[in-house]
């Protein structure tokens, strides 16, 4: 399966579409503190749009997208041309293709492993080109504050199982289980958002199937910081020893995370 990864759909939509507060101020100061804690050197912001982490002077981004801020400009008129970021690696922000292994200080993807049907196969990507030492800085959305609110938790054995079948290639299987993933997204986020009734079983079928078709990119999983801490410690047992959790923070309505590749 080669997975589609705009990595915008989130980042682009207004904070009230996403459900996170309007003012997001508080949220923003405690991602600036924990940038401020751990960021040095040259990383990479994957999907960064209009909205890049603001970094301490001590480092330096560079920007990956599936597009070029031209055509960024052009697809989304609603934003200020002068805000996006320009791009500087035209890759797969799940795959990672093209960037070497071990080649950047810090990897930021706020927002963005939700929409990864695959997330581990994301994390195992990010860590590979992670240099010894780097640091992850990941930003989750809550499922009980966003419009996630009411779909089911995701585990941790599921988000395991996704990335068994992957690396196996059921990509049947995985079809299937994105078809779940899909008719919760349209009958009970998409409803929370506009505050419209879900389709109707025969319409919804149809938006389902469509949406797999053209491998659309929703909030594929969801997270509470409890649920998000125990995926992270199964995946350091079974996948990625050399990842360490070294900070996390609940914030107003999302969950950022810190991680860092060891030196070994």
């Amino acid at each position: 399966m080669h997975l589609k990864s705009s990595v915008k759909a989130a980042l682009v939509w207004p904070l009230k579409l996403l459900g996170l507060p309007s003012s997001g101020i508080r949220s923003n100061l405690q991602r600036m503190q924990l940038a401020k804690r751990h960021l040095r050197g040259v990383g990479l912001e994957i999907g960064a749009m209009h909205n890049p982490l603001r970094v301490p002077k001590v480092a330096r981004v560079e920007y990956l997208d599936v597009t070029t801020r031209e055509e960024n400009i052009r697809k989304f008129p609603e934003l200020k041309a002068q805000d996006l970021v320009q791009v500087d690696h035209l890759a797969n922000g799940f795959l990672m293709d093209g960037i070497a292994s071990t080649s950047f200080d810090f990897v930021i993807a706020n927002h963005v492993l939700e929409h990864a049907s695959n997330p581990v196969g994301a994390l195992v990507q990010w860590c590979r080109v992670l240099k010894p030492g780097g640091i992850l800085y990941c930003a989750l959305p809550r499922i009980d504050i966003t419009f996630d609110k009411g779909r089911e938790l995701t585990t941790t054995q599921h988000l395991l199982d996704d990335y068994h079948f992957c690396t196996k290639g059921n990509f049947t299987e995985m079809r299937k289980r994105n078809l779940d993933h899909y008719k919760e997204w349209l009958s009970i986020a998409i409803p929370a958002h506009t505050g419209k009734p879900p389709p109707p079983p025969d319409q919804l079928a149809k938006q389902v199937n469509d949406y797999a078709d053209r491998e659309e990119e929703i909030h594929f999983h969801t997270f509470t910081i409890a649920s998000a801490l125990g995926f992270l410690c199964e995946l350091g047992k079974n996948i990625l020893p050399e990842m360490k959790l070294i900070e996390s923070v609940e914030a107003r309505a999302e969950i950022l995370l810190i991680l860092r590749k060891d030196l070994r």
